[in-house]
């Protein structure tokens, strides 16, 4: 496998989005858009990491995400790393949306690992 590393949003929790990543042996990790059974019967498994935001005072509702990875997820550093690896994918999107001006949103983000 590559360096690259696709990062999705919910844009890409498709079926065939993820069968194709995994046909050509390139990692992912993209945020799922339904409640739904993970395990298809035509995909490979794959790796999931369940992200919640510590509740406070000032959150009113917390964030939830739910990650497929093709990443390891062994450890709690591990786990920790796709969280990371997704939250550089909004911090790049910000980046575009002030370098072009106007409002650009990017749904796909790469990561060198």
């Amino acid at each position: 496998m590559s360096r690259v590393i696709s990062v999705c949003d919910r844009e890409a929790d498709m079926l065939s989005y993820i069968q194709d990543k995994q046909k050509h042996n390139e990692r992912f990790v993209v945020r799922t858009k339904h409640s739904r059974a993970l395990i298809e019967a035509k995909s490979k498994p794959v790796n999931v990491v369940y992200a919640q935001e510590k509740a406070s005072k000032n959150v009113t509702e917390p964030l939830r995400w739910v990650l497929l990875t093709t990443e390891p997820i062994n450890t709690l550093t591990q786990a920790l790393h796709i969280v990371n690896i997704y939250t550089a994918r909004w911090r790049e999107s910000i980046r575009s949306d002030q370098e072009t001006g106007c409002g650009a949103y990017l749904s796909l983000t790469t990561y060198l690992a």
